[in-house]
């Protein structure tokens, strides 16, 4: 979008001179033909003025959403780190209990699933 916006500009004031030159110049040297080339040359400028601006404004959405990308990141950096943090506590509190083979020793009063990650 940038490089169009550049190329509109070169063309503008190439094609600006040559219709002012050309209406000083070429003969017809009536206020009418000046005046015409004239607001051609400002009408090609108002495109690459919009061209530039078209291209300004792509830059900066772009550099918002880089912004923005960079800030999830990080919030999502934070809560991956305050997760595992988390249950790193939790796993250093669980503590081990040796269970006998014998049937007679164990009644059982609750039953539960528990899950825990290794490494």
């Amino acid at each position: 979008v940038k490089e169009n916006a550049k190329d509109d500009k070169k063309n503008e004031l190439i094609a600006g001179a040559g219709a002012v030159l050309g209406a000083l110049f070429g003969g017809r040297r009536s206020a009418r033909s000046i005046a015409r080339s004239v607001t051609s040359a400002s009408s090609r400028r108002a495109r690459s003025s919009k061209a530039d601006n078209r291209a300004d404004t792509a830059q900066a959405r772009v550099e918002a959403k880089v912004d923005e990308l960079a800030a999830l990141e990080q919030q999502l950096s934070d809560e991956v780190f305050d997760i595992d943090a988390k249950w790193d506590t939790i796993g250093k509190a669980v503590k081990e209990v040796p269970v006998t083979l014998e049937r007679a020793d164990i009644t059982v009063s609750e039953l539960a699933v528990c899950w825990m990650p290794t490494d």
